[in-house]
């Protein structure tokens, strides 16, 4: 949720965060969806780094 009280805390209220353990509560399928891309898309920039990493050791 984006924060509109014209603060520059961000794009979330970081009273939301202490929230965030029960995102499963009403939508448990959602939650996994959620999950399931997250943990996938986290993966795939850990690769992303290590490759970079790997080339640039290689090329220097």
């Amino acid at each position: 949720m984006r924060n509109t009280s014209g603060s520059s805390t961000g794009c979330f209220d970081p009273a939301d965060l202490a929230k965030f353990g029960n995102i499963g509560e009403h939508g448990p399928e959602h939650a996994d969806l959620f999950f399931k891309y997250y943990g996938a898309l986290r993966l795939h920039r850990r690769r992303r780094r290590r490759r970079q990493f790997l080339w640039g050791g290689a090329t220097a």
